[in-house]
């Protein structure tokens, strides 16, 4: 069950069609996208313009912060603390996990790896189709001020 939540604005709404179409692969124009799978009633309209108090955001970043930053295996209490609605789609996320800093760790190597994939194959591309892939990357940072 995909659902897309977005204000009346129509900028929103085409970005978050653009986005459902790139997220689930799908062909064709954004407008019957548009229809059928981005959500602008009432409800969609309190989630995004109901501001959560500040005090209340800032627990929850610490939690999160703290969750995060934990080097240990979640176990059932993590759990049970850091999905307070009982979701069974995020209780099991979170068993999934394990620790969660060895899991950013991981994430970031990865990241990094597949980032440096694309990098060399788009320059192993681009020189099999002729361009000086130097030039080029000189050439994209001239105007870069630090």
């Amino acid at each position: 069950d995909f659902k897309v939540y977005s204000s009346q604005e129509g900028r929103c709404q085409i970005t978050a069609a653009a986005l459902t179409k790139g997220f689930l692969a799908l062909e064709g124009d954004l407008t019957p996208i548009l229809v059928s799978l981005v959500s602008r009633d009432q409800f969609a309209q309190s989630l995004l313009d109901d501001p959560v108090p500040k005090q209340i955001r800032m627990e929850v970043k610490s939690m999160i912060s703290s969750l995060l930053h934990n080097d240990m295996n979640i176990v059932e209490e993590d759990v049970a603390r850091f999905n307070p609605g009982g979701h069974p789609a995020v209780s099991e996320a979170a068993r999934r996990i394990g620790n969660p800093l060895q899991t950013m760790h991981k994430l970031r190597e990865l990241v990094e790896r597949y980032t440096a994939s694309v990098t060399r194959c788009a320059e192993a591309l681009a020189r099999d189709q002729g361009f000086d892939v130097e030039q080029s990357c000189d050439k994209d940072h001239e105007d870069d001020t630090v």
